[in-house]
């Protein structure tokens, strides 16, 4: 089934895009259609993916710069995620690859979300793969030099054990945004095989390396610039997973300004490093807020901030002032509010809210937000401004808070009607989230009896799982209002 509707039928792992063999050659591998089983039947494939992304401290084989810490009981690591895609075949007397298929192959990867590519094969210059490797860069097949680059090319340089020329006759190798590798051996020398000259950008460790195989007892050793270029195409993965707010720019200079000088001349920046890039200090993650609101409620206003990524944060400050007031008073802080308390260093941020009860109807409050590093250093977010309102009391109803609260897989909320008589105008009972915007309606008409009970799933109007947070129920009818927070934890 195509169930992201991208015209691949079961791509889960990836796809292989080898269709016939242009040769008389038939060596017993998968020449016939495009279709979802990616495997290699050579092991060369193999063993690069391995290079890039076999998990860690699993007991099992081999490892990787980007491979995560160990396996959960299914067997799943943390790492980075590897998407096989198949674009040549076994041949006589060597493998073969399509410039067709790489094209093809690069197009769906930007598509469907792959950030870096690790290509171990010679390639040749077609419109066809210019433009695919253009779109694959920087999501336009005719870029005008103003794009920023949104992804990572990484080429090995070759077996000849040769001085490349510039240009070196390799279509990829000859393009200034890819990142050509060539190989070192166990002494930090260059490995005999190996290319090399001005057109290479960086090295890795290449000669005889243990990785992952399609042989029986599924590692083998191999050794070539082929090897050396997923190498160094993890280390990059390591350093954008920690930090997901680089640029393909960033993390490139991060490597070659991180890797070992080599001796011999010809190897670019030098060998890769990867703890040396791990602890470079560009790769350091700021506070970066995705989101910041600021919403009246019925007896409140609620401040509500999603962090991307937090460095040395201590916490945060919340200050305000009020349309007649000159200056902005502290009203909250980390210090004194474990709430406001930061993650310290942290690659994937929190949601943080804050409610400010101390307000007045008719007010329009203007809110600053301060986070504060170790350094003792403050950078500020905002202002946000919202008027606070206080809605009009509801005498004749009563809206009970729902429980359980907090909730995770359903609530129940309770509307109790005590006087008579009753208003014949429609009433509502309906979900907003923190922003304000409807997510579900529960009722709709004019209450005809004294007492009922709502349940809410925890989903939208559309049957989608709502996200953890805090949302509002509003009760309408005859003109008041009445509205209860309900937090919803996934």
């Amino acid at each position: 089934v195509d169930d992201d509707g991208n015209g691949k039928v079961d791509d889960w792992v990836g796809w292989d895009f080898v269709t016939g063999n242009p040769n008389i050659f038939d060596l017993g591998d998968d020449y016939d259609v495009e279709d979802n089983d990616p495997r290699d039947h050579n092991g060369h494939g193999t063993h690069c993916a391995g290079n890039i992304s076999a998990i860690n401290n699993n007991n099992t084989s081999c490892s990787s710069a980007a491979g995560g810490w160990g396996e959960d009981g299914s067997g799943n690591g943390n790492g980075v995620k590897i998407m096989a895609l198949r674009v040549g075949w076994s041949d006589f007397p060597s493998g073969k690859v399509s410039m067709d298929f790489v094209a093809n192959a690069f197009i769906y990867a930007a598509d469907n979300g792959a950030k870096i590519a690790s290509c171990s094969w010679g390639t040749s210059e077609t419109t066809a793969l210019d433009d695919a490797v253009n779109y694959f860069l920087y999501n336009t097949t005719s870029p005008s030099g103003g794009e920023a680059q949104l992804r990572l090319i990484f080429k090995a340089a070759g077996n000849g054990g040769g001085n490349l020329g510039d240009p070196s006759g390799d279509y990829l190798i000859d393009r200034d945004e890819v990142v050509t590798v060539a190989a070192t051996d166990e002494s930090d020398n260059r490995a005999s095989f190996s290319d090399y000259g001005t057109v290479v950008d960086i090295a890795a460790h290449g000669n005889q390396i243990v990785s992952t195989s399609i042989n029986t007892n599924g590692y083998e050793t191999m050794g070539g610039t082929s090897m050396a270029t997923p190498i160094a195409a993890s280390v990059a993965a390591l350093v954008w997973s920690y930090n997901n707010l680089l640029t393909p720019v960033n993390v490139k200079t991060i490597l070659f300004e991180s890797a070992d000088a080599l001796s011999a001349s010809g190897m670019g920046a030098g060998r890769v490093n990867a703890y040396g890039a791990m602890t470079h200090p560009d790769i350091s993650l700021p506070v970066e807020l995705s989101s910041f609101t600021a919403t009246s409620t019925a007896h409140s206003i609620l401040l509500q901030w999603q962090t991307q990524s937090e460095l040395e944060n201590m916490g945060f400050n919340i200050l305000r002032k009020t349309e007649n007031q000159q200056t902005y008073r502290m009203i909250a802080s980390f210090k004194t509010n474990p709430s406001l308390n930061g993650l310290g260093n942290s690659a994937f941020g929190k949601e943080y809210v804050y409610e400010d009860k101390n307000v007045e109807s008719g007010l329009t409050y203007s809110y600053l937000l301060e986070d504060v590093d170790y350094a003792g250093n403050i950078q500020q977010h905002g202002p946000l401004s919202v008027c606070f309102e206080t809605p009009i009391p509801a005498s004749d109803y009563i809206l009970l808070n729902n429980y359980p609260n907090p909730f995770n897989s359903s609530t129940t909320i309770q509307l109790t009607i005590t006087d008579t008589p009753r208003s014949a105008s429609p009433a509502s009972l309906s979900l907003f989230d923190s922003r304000g915007q409807k997510i579900k309606t529960l009722f709709r008409g004019v209450p005809d009896e004294d007492s009922y009970a709502f349940r809410w799933d925890g989903k939208n109007s559309r049957g989608l799982e709502a996200g953890s947070g805090i949302y509002f129920c509003l009760f309408k009818w005859g003109g008041k209002v009445l509205s209860r927070k309900i937090v919803l934890v996934r």
